[in-house]
């Protein structure tokens, strides 16, 4: 029997063909580009921003390092260990937004989104400058 005429077979291939191609649809996500100069005030705080300065983690008053946006940078470079330029992937604060470090993943709500990650290390690989 022939499958030209066969509507089963058909629909079988077309079936086929739509349930490889729904796997390959884009979700919508728009994942910026990283800046060639990547800037505290405008790359970095906004992570502090959505991620750590809130009510039990790192406010003004809250646990150390105070990551709100008049204190973050001041905060982090008092604190020893916490930037490290010479091995910036050995940073305290890269460590434990990477996961990396002992201990318990910041944020707590979950490991930040791949680029955020990615910015933070650049920033420090660039000399963690209060730009």
């Amino acid at each position: 029997m022939s499958n030209k005429h066969n509507p089963i077979g058909l629909l079988s291939i077309a079936l086929v063909g739509a349930l490889s191609l729904s796997g390959c649809s884009w979700d919508g996500i728009e994942v910026p580009e990283p800046p060639e100069v990547v800037s505290f005030s405008e790359n970095i705080v906004p992570i502090f921003n959505s991620s750590c300065n809130m009510t039990g983690c790192h406010p003004a008053g809250g646990i150390a390092p105070d990551l709100t946006s008049a204190n973050a940078y001041t905060a982090l470079m008092g604190m020893p260990g916490m930037i490290n330029t010479t091995d910036p992937a050995e940073s305290k604060l890269y460590k434990k937004m990477a996961g990396t470090a002992t201990g318990q993943v910041m944020p707590p709500a979950g490991m930040l989104e791949q680029y955020k990650l990615d910015l933070v290390l650049a920033w420090i690989e660039d000399g963690a400058q209060d730009n």
